[in-house]
């Protein structure tokens, strides 16, 4: 490349950044509307484990892992109001 051209096709002139590809919570993806049960063998004991959208706990050595490595974000905490019990009709 050569002073004030453009660079080769195929190669990136000095100036223009380097594209990063994106964390993974970062990307479009499309989200399931209920929870998604996932599987993996536990880091600690290998016996295999089921979690929900990639939260797992292993109950035969007490193995977790970390929150955020869950396949979406976990739901806002919030106070849920409870549901009334529906009125038995009269006769």
């Amino acid at each position: 490349m050569t002073m004030g051209t453009t660079p080769d096709p195929g190669k990136r002139s000095r100036t223009e950044p380097r594209s990063r590809t994106e964390p993974r919570s970062a990307r479009a993806e499309p989200v399931a509307e209920h929870p998604e049960i996932t599987y993996i063998g536990c880091a600690r004991c290998g016996t295999q484990i089921a979690g929900l959208d990639g939260r797992y706990a292993c109950s035969g050595c007490g193995w977790v892992n970390e929150w955020t490595e869950g396949h979406r974000p976990l739901p806002a905490a919030g106070r849920r109001r409870p549901q009334a019990a529906p009125r038995p009709q009269q006769p």
